[in-house]
């Protein structure tokens, strides 16, 4: 149930700004054209903050899910690159 809410949340977002694109209309309102900014800005404010405290943000909002993600290891052979150590 929780995804259903997200992929909603995500079409409502996504209709939202492509109207803002679209529609042939200019915001004149200061506090619209914050909103529209703040609107736009927000996906790049969320990577900075990703990238100044790693990963602690996505950890703390969905959890730790990596049961499906293969851990590299390291080469065995000197110079070999560590993703092509299994096929060795």
């Amino acid at each position: 149930m929780k995804t259903v809410y997200w992929f909603l949340l995500s079409a409502i977002l996504t209709g939202l700004a492509f109207w803002f694109v679209v529609s042939p209309w200019y915001p004149r309102n200061p506090i619209a054209v914050f909103l529209i900014t703040a609107f736009f800005g927000a996906p790049s404010i969320g990577g900075a903050l990703d990238v100044i405290y790693g990963h602690s943000l996505r950890k703390a909002s969905i959890g730790n899910h990596t049961s499906g993600v293969k851990k590299i290891t390291p080469s065995r052979h000197r110079g070999q690159s560590p993703l092509c150590s299994s096929i060795v």
